[in-house]
């Protein structure tokens, strides 16, 4: 059909402002309890969508998921982490040019 990819349950969910207060308090939680617990930092996925930062006082990693938000995780050669999103590394699709035909008619006896 010539369209990128969109996301219904993606965008339904960053229209829910409740849903969103309370993934980002999870966010906020959970970068506590890793800071408490004196590890590097979090990371999960599936819940909320994909981000790393660390405004929390701690490293909280989350990997979006696969089907949604289609976003992974990376560790590179260097070992930092980094947030791959499929769907910026797909070429653009391109606009199919329309043909039309013209028919010929039936010679009419």
């Amino acid at each position: 059909m010539g369209l990128s990819y969109w996301s219904l349950s993606a965008w339904a969910k960053h229209k829910v402002k409740n849903a969103v207060s309370i993934m980002g308090r999870f966010e906020e939680t959970l970068s506590y309890e890793a800071k408490q617990s004196g590890v590097d930092g979090v990371i999960c996925g599936h819940i909320h969508h994909a981000d790393m930062h660390d405004k929390f006082g701690t490293i909280y990693i989350n990997t979006g998921d696969w089907v949604e938000s289609c976003t992974a995780i990376a560790e590179n050669f260097e070992g930092e982490f980094e947030l791959i999103t499929w769907t910026k590394t797909l070429p653009k699709p391109e606009k199919k040019k329309r043909r039309f035909l013209r028919r010929k008619k039936k010679p009419t006896n």
